[in-house]
C-alpha cells in the first residue's frame, strides 16, 4: 500500500485522472495532499476523511462543511478508540485518557472559526473528559455490584446514574427506563453510540441529533421523523450508506440524490438491489447511465 502511496505522489499532475485520484485517496486519505485542484471536488474530500481524518489539512475551505468536519472528528475517534472503555477500571487499556483528547485538539487548527466551538464541544463529549471523579466514583460504586447497566435495576437508575452511564457507552440508552430518557441524555447517548436513534423518543429528534447520527451511520435515516428528512439530511445519509436511499422520501428522490446511491457501488451488485428504491420515472435514466454493460 505504500508504493501506491508513493507512486501518485511522484505522478505529474497532468497524466493524473479524476478516477485515479478516488482510487489514490480510497487507499490513503492523505493523498489529497496530491490531488489537483481541478479534481478537488467534495466527494472526493469526503471519501479522503473516511479514510484518514487528519486528511482535513488538504480540504479546501470551500469544502470544510459542518457534516464535513464532524466527520472528521469522529473519523479520529475511530481510529483512536479500537479498546472498550471499561466500567471497572480493570487492566485494560483504556484508549479514552485526555492525553488523546488534546491530541485530538489539533484538529481544530483545520477547522472554519464559525465551526470550531461545535467541534470543540463535540470532542469533550467523544473522548469523555467531561466525566467527573464525583461522577465516576458514583459510578463504580454501583457498578462494582453488576456486570452491565442492564443488569442495574431500575430504582436504582437514578437520571443522575443514567446520564452518567450513556457517557461511558451510549448504546446503555436502551437500558434508561423511557420516562428518565431526556433530551440531555439522549443527546449525550447519540454522539458516543450514534446508530441509536431507534431507542431515543421522538420529542427528543432535533435536527441537530440526526444530523449527528446519520453522518455517521446512514441508516440511520429510517428513525429519522419525516418532518426533518431535509434533502440535506438525505444527502448524508446517502454519502455514508447508498441503501439509506430506501427511506429517503419519495419527494426528496431526485436523479442526482439516487446517482449518489448507485455510484457508491458501480462495482458490486449492490447496484441492481438499490433500483428498486429509485422511482419508477427515474430508473431508466438511472439504468441507461450505470448499467449500460448489463
Amino acid at each position: 500500500m505504500s508504493t501506491v502511496k508513493k507512486a501518485f505522489k511522484k505522478l505529474k499532475d497532468e497524466v493524473k485522472t479524476l478516477e485515479m485520484c478516488f482510487s489514490a485517496v480510497c487507499a490513503f486519505g492523505i493523498n489529497l495532499k496530491y490531488v489537483p485542484e481541478i479534481f478537488m471536488t467534495y466527494d472526493l474530500c469526503y471519501k479522503a476523511i473516511s479514510k484518514d481524518s487528519l486528511a482535513i489539512q488538504y480540504v479546501p475551505t470551500r469544502h470544510k462543511t459542518k457534516e464535513l468536519c464532524f466527520k472528521a472528528a469522529f473519523r479520529y475517534r475511530s481510529e483512536l478508540f479500537d479498546v472498550y472503555n471499561d466500567y471497572y477500571g480493570r487492566n485494560i487499556r483504556n484508549k479514552y485518557h485526555e492525553e488523546e483528547y488534546f491530541e485530538s485538539k489539533t484538529l481544530l487548527n483545520f477547522m472554519p472559526d464559525i465551526l470550531k466551538d461545535n467541534i470543540h464541544y463535540l470532542l469533550k463529549r467523544l473522548y469523555k473528559v467531561d466525566i467527573s471523579l464525583e461522577e465516576k466514583e458514583l459510578f463504580y460504586n454501583l457498578m462494582k455490584n453488576y456486570q452491565s447497566f442492564e443488569e442495574v435495576p431500575n430504582n436504582l437508575k437514578t437520571p443522575e446514574i443514567c446520564r452518567i452511564a450513556v457517557k461511558y457507552d451510549g448504546k446503555d440508552i436502551k437500558y434508561v427506563p423511557e420516562e428518565k430518557r431526556d433530551f440531555d441524555i439522549c443527546t449525550t447517548a447519540i454522539i458516543d453510540k450514534n446508530a441509536i436513534l431507534q431507542y431515543i423518543p421522538n420529542e427528543h429528534k432535533t435536527y441537530e441529533n440526526c444530523f449527528i447520527a446519520v453522518i455517521s451511520s446512514g441508516n440511520e435515516l429510517e428513525y429519522v421523523p419525516d418532518e426533518l428528512k431535509t434533502k440535506e439530511l438525505c444527502y448524508i445519509a446517502i454519502r455514508n450508506d447508498g441503501y439509506a436511499l430506501e427511506y429517503v422520501p419519495e419527494s426528496l428522490k431526485t436523479f442526482d440524490l439516487c446517482s449518489t446511491a448507485i455510484k457508491k457501488y458501480l462495482y458490486s451488485m449492490a447496484r441492481k438491489e438499490l433500483l428498486e428504491y429509485v422511482p419508477e420515472a427515474l430508473v431508466p435514466s438511472i439504468r441507461n447511465k450505470y448499467l449500460t454493460e448489463e
